[in-house]
């Protein structure tokens, strides 16, 4: 379970270390408005000139899209 954004932010870090192995650059991100709007997440993303992109409330069909890329990734 999650502790909050420094433990996102950890993770976000790690993902984009492994991303960068693969010579894959991030550009952009899809999240709830959960942790991902805390102000650590914006300025991490700010100081990478990433974008961030937030789905709406009860929007779970977003949800969706950024699920189904997930499991490509990790398959």
């Amino acid at each position: 379970m999650s502790t909050g954004a420094e433990e996102a932010l950890l993770a976000k870090r790690s993902f984009e270390r492994e991303a960068a192995l693969a010579n894959v650059q991030i550009w952009k991100y899809k999240a709830d408005n959960g942790i991902f709007h805390s102000a650590l997440w914006k300025a991490s993303c700010d100081l990478l000139q990433q974008t961030i992109e937030y789905c709406g409330v009860n929007a779970h069909h977003q949800n969706g899209i950024a699920k189904r890329q997930i499991c490509s990734i990790m398959d």
